[in-house]
């Protein structure tokens, strides 16, 4: 919502959390980074969120849609999708679902996520796990 610092004070009443919700946190940390033109706590943001990955591969490729990085982003969708354990909310995060308004900060990473799931590798791997179907629901991400 380009409120960087509001986030960040956000994330300091912040409790204990499981590693997903650290994921998450990195990820805020990442947002407001970017948003502060702060390259080093965008670059140290990101790559926790690399060494996190197992935990949440879909929060990594969040992370690094925000930056461009569509060559990584389509090598951990890849994965992501070839997963046999992960394979549905892979699968469940590259549907068309309906659209809520875009907040200020989505557009660049609504296009990036664009660029992503057009590219033919991409859409090979989705070929292989399954399909993507128009739903006519809000996601719940």
């Amino acid at each position: 919502m380009q409120r960087p610092d509001e986030a960040l004070s956000t994330l300091e009443r912040a409790g204990a959390m499981s590693g997903y919700g650290r994921m998450v946190m990195t990820l805020v940390q990442q947002c407001a980074a970017i948003q502060k033109n702060d390259r080093q706590a965008a670059d140290t943001a990101l790559a926790t969120l690399r060494r996190e990955y197992a935990e949440s591969p879909g929060v990594l490729l969040e992370g690094l849609l925000r930056v461009g990085r569509l060559d990584e982003a389509a090598k951990v969708q890849i994965a992501w999708l070839d997963s046999t354990d992960r394979r549905g909310e892979a699968l469940a995060s590259v549907q068309d679902y309906r659209d809520v308004p875009k907040l200020p900060g989505e557009f660049e990473h609504d296009a990036h996520l664009e660029q992503l799931l057009a590219r033919d590798d991409v859409q090979a791997a989705i070929r292989r796990a399954g399909r993507v179907l128009s739903v006519p629901i809000y996601s719940l991400e």
